[in-house]
Protein backbone atom coordinates (compact mmCIF):
# COMPACT_ATOMS: atom_id res chain seq x y z
CA UNK A 1 0.00 0.00 0.00
CA UNK A 2 1.34 3.53 -1.09
CA UNK A 3 2.79 5.40 1.96
CA UNK A 4 1.34 8.48 1.41
CA UNK A 5 -2.31 6.97 1.30
CA UNK A 6 -4.65 8.92 4.45
CA UNK A 7 -7.67 6.51 5.35
CA UNK A 8 -10.55 7.61 7.61
CA UNK A 9 -12.49 5.19 8.89
CA UNK A 10 -15.57 6.07 10.40
CA UNK A 11 -15.96 3.56 13.81
CA UNK A 12 -19.54 4.99 15.05
CA UNK A 13 -23.30 3.34 14.03
CA UNK A 14 -22.92 4.54 9.96
CA UNK A 15 -24.71 2.16 7.09
CA UNK A 16 -21.91 0.39 5.25
CA UNK A 17 -19.69 -2.38 5.11
CA UNK A 18 -17.91 -2.53 9.02
CA UNK A 19 -15.43 -5.24 7.93
CA UNK A 20 -14.19 -5.03 4.25
CA UNK A 21 -16.12 -5.85 1.89
CA UNK A 22 -15.39 -6.34 -2.08
CA UNK A 23 -19.17 -5.34 -3.12
CA UNK A 24 -20.27 -2.99 -0.70
CA UNK A 25 -16.62 -0.59 -1.35
CA UNK A 26 -17.25 -0.80 -5.11
CA UNK A 27 -20.97 -0.01 -4.82
CA UNK A 28 -19.94 3.14 -3.57
CA UNK A 29 -16.63 3.68 -5.51
CA UNK A 30 -15.57 7.04 -6.94
CA UNK A 31 -12.63 9.37 -7.07
CA UNK A 32 -13.16 9.40 -3.46
CA UNK A 33 -14.47 7.09 -1.16
CA UNK A 34 -15.36 7.16 2.80
CA UNK A 35 -15.12 3.87 4.31
CA UNK A 36 -17.30 2.57 7.24
CA UNK A 37 -14.54 -0.09 8.56
CA UNK A 38 -14.41 -0.90 11.89
CA UNK A 39 -10.67 -2.21 12.31
CA UNK A 40 -11.39 -3.53 16.07
CA UNK A 41 -14.05 -6.11 15.02
CA UNK A 42 -12.51 -9.29 15.66
CA UNK A 43 -13.85 -10.57 11.83
CA UNK A 44 -11.76 -7.85 10.42
CA UNK A 45 -9.46 -8.64 7.63
CA UNK A 46 -6.25 -6.56 7.05
CA UNK A 47 -5.22 -8.06 3.80
CA UNK A 48 -8.87 -7.71 2.19
CA UNK A 49 -8.42 -3.98 3.27
CA UNK A 50 -5.19 -3.47 2.00
CA UNK A 51 -6.44 -5.16 -1.38
CA UNK A 52 -9.60 -2.88 -1.78
CA UNK A 53 -7.68 -0.15 -1.09
CA UNK A 54 -5.12 -0.98 -3.43
CA UNK A 55 -7.97 -1.51 -6.33
CA UNK A 56 -9.62 1.68 -5.13
CA UNK A 57 -6.58 3.69 -5.72
CA UNK A 58 -5.77 1.97 -8.81
CA UNK A 59 -9.10 2.62 -10.72
CA UNK A 60 -10.29 6.38 -9.03
CA UNK A 61 -8.94 8.45 -11.77
CA UNK A 62 -11.14 6.76 -14.18
CA UNK A 63 -14.12 8.36 -12.37
CA UNK A 64 -12.73 11.89 -13.95
CA UNK A 65 -13.99 10.23 -18.00
CA UNK A 66 -16.80 9.55 -19.75
CA UNK A 67 -19.97 7.45 -17.62
CA UNK A 68 -22.03 5.46 -20.16
CA UNK A 69 -24.79 3.65 -17.83
CA UNK A 70 -24.73 -0.32 -19.26
CA UNK A 71 -28.01 -1.82 -18.18
CA UNK A 72 -31.04 0.43 -16.53
CA UNK A 73 -30.40 2.37 -14.01
CA UNK A 74 -32.15 0.94 -10.87
CA UNK A 75 -31.90 -0.16 -7.54
CA UNK A 76 -33.78 -3.04 -7.67
CA UNK A 77 -32.32 -6.36 -6.31
CA UNK A 78 -33.31 -8.62 -8.98
CA UNK A 79 -31.31 -7.15 -12.01
CA UNK A 80 -27.89 -6.78 -12.73
CA UNK A 81 -26.74 -2.86 -12.86
CA UNK A 82 -23.26 -2.22 -14.96
CA UNK A 83 -21.41 1.06 -16.12
CA UNK A 84 -18.47 2.18 -17.72
CA UNK A 85 -16.04 5.38 -17.74
CA UNK A 86 -13.90 5.78 -20.01
CA UNK A 87 -10.99 7.60 -20.07
CA UNK A 88 -10.46 8.53 -24.15
CA UNK A 89 -8.00 10.95 -23.18
CA UNK A 90 -6.41 8.03 -21.84
CA UNK A 91 -7.75 5.05 -24.17
CA UNK A 92 -8.30 3.34 -20.66
CA UNK A 93 -11.67 2.80 -18.91
CA UNK A 94 -13.42 0.33 -16.26
CA UNK A 95 -16.38 -1.57 -16.72
CA UNK A 96 -18.06 -1.89 -13.17
CA UNK A 97 -20.70 -4.69 -12.79
CA UNK A 98 -23.12 -5.81 -9.85
CA UNK A 99 -25.24 -9.26 -10.01
CA UNK A 100 -27.66 -7.59 -7.29
CA UNK A 101 -28.72 -10.25 -4.56
CA UNK A 102 -32.31 -11.99 -6.57
CA UNK A 103 -30.75 -11.20 -9.99
CA UNK A 104 -31.41 -15.09 -11.71
CA UNK A 105 -29.67 -14.19 -14.85
CA UNK A 106 -26.05 -15.48 -14.65
CA UNK A 107 -24.45 -13.35 -17.50
CA UNK A 108 -25.52 -10.14 -19.40
CA UNK A 109 -24.32 -9.03 -22.25
CA UNK A 110 -23.19 -5.41 -22.75
CA UNK A 111 -22.43 -3.22 -24.98
CA UNK A 112 -19.22 -0.71 -24.58
CA UNK A 113 -19.35 2.76 -25.57
CA UNK A 114 -16.54 5.49 -27.19
CA UNK A 115 -14.11 2.63 -27.95
CA UNK A 116 -12.46 2.76 -31.35
CA UNK A 117 -13.68 0.95 -33.57
CA UNK A 118 -10.34 -0.50 -35.03
CA UNK A 119 -8.18 -0.50 -32.05
CA UNK A 120 -7.46 -3.50 -29.83
CA UNK A 121 -7.54 -3.46 -26.14
CA UNK A 122 -6.44 -5.24 -23.80
CA UNK A 123 -9.63 -6.52 -21.09
CA UNK A 124 -8.15 -7.22 -17.49
CA UNK A 125 -10.52 -8.83 -14.87
CA UNK A 126 -9.06 -7.46 -11.47
CA UNK A 127 -10.59 -10.39 -9.80
CA UNK A 128 -8.76 -13.27 -11.64
CA UNK A 129 -6.59 -11.33 -13.10
CA UNK A 130 -7.42 -12.88 -16.40
CA UNK A 131 -6.52 -10.67 -19.45
CA UNK A 132 -7.85 -11.07 -23.14
CA UNK A 133 -7.62 -8.62 -26.56
CA UNK A 134 -10.47 -7.74 -28.41
CA UNK A 135 -11.47 -4.58 -31.10
CA UNK A 136 -13.57 -1.76 -30.12
CA UNK A 137 -15.82 -3.05 -32.62
CA UNK A 138 -16.21 -6.56 -30.63
CA UNK A 139 -16.56 -4.61 -27.19
CA UNK A 140 -19.24 -1.91 -28.70
CA UNK A 141 -20.96 -5.23 -30.27
CA UNK A 142 -21.30 -7.23 -26.98
CA UNK A 143 -19.19 -8.37 -24.08
CA UNK A 144 -20.78 -11.17 -22.12
CA UNK A 145 -20.37 -10.61 -17.53
CA UNK A 146 -20.71 -13.71 -15.88
CA UNK A 147 -21.39 -14.05 -12.28
CA UNK A 148 -21.67 -18.00 -10.69
CA UNK A 149 -22.58 -15.98 -7.20
CA UNK A 150 -24.73 -13.26 -5.78
CA UNK A 151 -24.38 -10.49 -5.01
CA UNK A 152 -21.48 -10.37 -6.52
CA UNK A 153 -19.27 -7.70 -8.33
CA UNK A 154 -16.90 -7.17 -11.27
CA UNK A 155 -14.59 -5.11 -12.00
CA UNK A 156 -12.89 -4.64 -15.34
CA UNK A 157 -10.10 -2.56 -16.55
CA UNK A 158 -9.33 -2.04 -20.62
CA UNK A 159 -6.55 -0.09 -22.29
CA UNK A 160 -5.75 0.98 -25.63
CA UNK A 161 -2.76 -1.16 -27.17
CA UNK A 162 -0.23 0.40 -29.17
CA UNK A 163 -0.67 -2.24 -31.87
CA UNK A 164 -0.12 0.97 -34.98
CA UNK A 165 -3.37 0.08 -36.31
CA UNK A 166 -6.12 3.11 -35.97
CA UNK A 167 -9.32 3.59 -37.66
CA UNK A 168 -9.81 7.01 -40.29
CA UNK A 169 -10.55 9.92 -37.76
CA UNK A 170 -9.39 8.78 -34.62
CA UNK A 171 -6.26 10.43 -33.59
Amino acid sequence: MPGNLAVAIAVANQPGAVVPDRYMTRSAMSSGIPLTWNPSRPDFDDHLARLILEEVLAVRHYYEGDFYPLTRITADEDCWLAYQYDRPDLGEGIIMAFRRPMALERSIVVRLEGLDPGTAYELKNLDSGERRTATGKELCAQLRLTSESKPQSLLFTYKRRNTGIRSPGHG
